[in-house]
């Protein structure tokens, strides 16, 4: 009967540890990751490290915040007509209307068939501070017009924020095409 106690006793306390992590495994998949959260977009992931709080969100825009430094993520038909060039501007006048002083430093655009891509890219100041503001759009044509757009204004001396806002962009902008 002691036996009996022992082994139930060696293999209750064993029950509960946790297998050897699978060195497949991302951080992006696993939850528990303290340094990255995942928020769905209307279908479409924005991962963000543990340093950007979200400020507000509804099923199609999700704005995320750093300090003062804020990025702003949309997922959206943008209609037939629409140009990805004068969706960055519509969406820059939209989402960085903070931005005091705004001077307009570079517009991309790129066209293929299916996608239409726009980035517009400029400094600012937000109460008295430099920023960079940097307004993105993505638009595939055989999607109904699904549209993907990123605002961010990024206070200039938060160089760490900048390369955060920068990978969630491009992260969340490669999703559509």
């Amino acid at each position: 009967m002691v036996a009996g106690v022992v082994a139930v006793t060696i293999f209750a306390n064993n029950a509960g540890e946790p297998d050897e992590p699978d060195p497949m495994e991302s951080s992006i998949d696993d939850p528990d990751d303290p340094d990255e959260r995942i928020y769905d977009l209307d279908g479409y992931q924005v991962v963000a490290d543990s340093d950007w709080q979200v400020r507000s969100s509804t099923p199609h825009r999700l704005v995320l915040a750093n300090g003062p430094s804020l990025v702003t993520f949309l997922a959206y038909q943008a209609g037939q007509d629409a140009a990805a060039l004068d969706e960055a501007r519509q969406q820059l006048k939209r989402y960085a209307a903070e931005a005091r002083t705004f001077k307009q430093v570079s517009d991309n655009s790129e066209e293929s068939d299916d996608l239409e891509t726009a980035e517009l890219i400029g400094t600012g100041t937000v109460d008295g501070k430099p920023v960079d503001v940097v307004s993105s759009v993505r638009i595939a044509y055989s999607d109904d017009y699904q549209a993907l757009a990123v605002v961010s204004v990024v206070l200039k001396s938060m160089t760490v924020a900048a390369r955060q806002a920068k990978q969630m962009r491009e992260d969340f902008l490669d999703q559509l095409g």
